[in-house]
């Protein structure tokens, strides 16, 4: 399948594996099964994508929600049943921040609309398409580092103990360069019911939340109380994400590009790749990179932030539909 597409029709390939072993993922996405509906199973799922990496296994997709209910399992045959809708949005909510979100279950119920918390499934979807600009350009890393998208924080953290501990290993992990996950898995069990969730934060660095509210110090465990519609994110200071708006559908080239910036550091950069994301040509240098820059300045009574976005750059043709301008919008 991925060399008839490959050098036949030019095109990229996307193979879809079932039950594969090591080796086999040289071309096919990863399937992890018909797994369960319960949060044992999405408890596993965090750990093993992360550690996946350890031997190159990067892109795994999951039945998100799970496959099978019954034997125990609270199932969502029944929308009403709360705790299977809670379950469901936590499972999506790590789908967001996963390699592949992708739904699916045995003649059971997936259209998140008729789901008492639909709202939370839809913005978690809505969050993952608006983060596109910055998972493209993380599975260009991937190209071209072998290092999986969502991996152990032992690789970026190598010196500081804690992350190879059981209880960080097997929550929590980094999606991309920047962005810290750590996936509720556990339940409620009552409508709207709140979770207690602990992060730990590697040293070394200075955090920041997703919604930017709160700033904390590396080398420390920090735990918050999420509602139904919070995730655990956290990002490093002097990050920049690359970012489309919510309700965007273009998958390449996106205008405006949103530039979500963290600036608890004096300074950030990061560069975006894009290409035509249909053909092989990026492999002929058919692709362009985007440069910014952030540096914060000032005191507690004055403070200025530059930001400075550097020309497109393309090592060779600038790739089909490439727009000659478009907008960018800087978020703090």
């Amino acid at each position: 399948i991925y060399e008839h597409a490959k050098y036949g029709r030019h095109v990229r390939a996307q193979a879809f594996s079932r039950y594969g072993g090591l080796g086999n993922h040289r071309y096919p996405h990863g399937f992890s099964g018909d797994t369960f509906q319960h949060e044992v199973v999405l408890n596993f799922q965090v750990r093993t994508t992360q550690t996946a990496a350890n031997v190159l296994f990067g892109y795994w997709s999951h039945d998100i929600g799970g496959f099978h209910n019954g034997q125990g399992c609270p199932g969502d045959a029944n929308p009403s049943n709360y705790t299977a809708a809670e379950m469901l949005l936590r499972w999506i909510q790590f789908g967001a921040v996963a390699p592949i979100l992708r739904t699916h279950c045995d003649h059971c119920e997936r259209r998140i609309w008729v789901f008492p918390y639909f709202e939370s499934m839809r913005d978690a979807m809505r969050l993952r398409n608006a983060l596109t600009p910055y998972i493209y350009t993380t599975a260009w890393d991937t190209y071209n580092t072998a290092i999986s998208s969502v991996h152990p924080l032992y690789y970026d953290f190598a010196e500081d103990a804690a992350v190879y501990q059981p209880s960080v290993v097997e929550t929590q992990y980094m999606f991309g360069s920047d962005i810290l996950a750590a996936p509720i898995t556990q339940m409620a069990g009552v409508p709207y019911g709140s979770m207690e969730w602990s992060t730990y934060l590697p040293a070394g660095e200075t955090w920041s939340n997703w919604n930017g509210t709160r700033v904390a110090q590396g080398g420390n465990t920090v735990s918050e109380t999420y509602a139904l519609n919070d995730m655990p994110l956290f990002v490093r200071a002097g990050a920049i994400i690359p970012m489309q708006t919510m309700d965007e559908y273009t998958v390449n080239f996106p205008d405006p590009l949103v530039w979500t910036v963290f600036p608890a550091a004096k300074t950030g950069s990061t560069t975006l790749f894009e290409d035509d994301g249909v053909s092989d040509a990026y492999e002929g240098g058919e692709y362009v990179t985007t440069a910014v820059q952030y540096v914060y300045a000032g005191d507690a009574h004055n403070k200025s932030l530059t930001f400075t976005i550097q020309s497109a750059a393309a090592i060779g043709a600038l790739p089909a539909g490439f727009p000659n301008t478009r907008q960018h919008i800087v978020q703090l």
